[in-house]
């Protein structure tokens, strides 16, 4: 498999690198020498930097290390965060203007749950998206089928096509 992002313009910054982000990063064959994508996780903030830093380098990945830089930086943001943690990191992000960066809110849980998060995203400059995912990541890792639901469907569309992932559009609701 090709390296999706090695002629990707557009900046992508995964939010929150745990089980989830590793195997959507592993299926998408972003390692490499250069680093083509970006991570920003509250736990850079709260434990041993320099464990976690090695631990986006192993993937590929460049460590964004406040929600500001995260903001500036960022044209694609996959949320990835445990749904308990959806509020606090949604907050943190939604307090910087978003340069209307498509959010993806990549997580298993109700839509009522999603609803105030998009409203900050919205509300911050982002363009939220809600994708519900239908499957456990293995073994398709990213081409894990999904579906896309908000305002922003289209867009959202055509950034999954442009790197090869696995989503169909359930509609403007969300």
């Amino acid at each position: 498999m090709y390296n999706v992002l090695a002629k990707y313009d557009r900046k992508v910054t995964l939010i929150a690198f745990g089980e989830a982000a590793r195997e959507f990063v592993s299926g998408s064959k972003f390692a490499g020498k250069n680093s083509l994508f970006s991570v920003h996780d509250i736990k850079t903030d709260v434990q041993d930097l320099a464990r976690k830093e090695a631990d986006y380098r192993k993937f590929g990945a460049k460590a964004i290390l406040d929600c500001q830089d995260t903001c500036k930086e960022t044209d694609i943001m996959f949320s990835l965060v445990p749904a308990n943690q959806t509020e606090h990191a949604t907050k943190a992000l939604a307090s910087e203007h978003m340069n209307s960066a498509l959010y993806f809110d990549y997580k298993s849980c109700a839509a009522k749950t999603k609803r105030r998060p998009a409203k900050l995203i919205e509300a911050a400059g982002g363009r939220y998206a809600d994708l519900a995912t239908l499957t456990s990541a293995h073994p398709k890792l990213r081409q894990s089928p999904c579906f896309i639901a908000g305002p922003h469907t289209a867009a959202v569309q055509a950034v999954m096509t442009d790197l090869c992932m696995g989503a169909q559009s359930a509609g403007p609701q969300q």
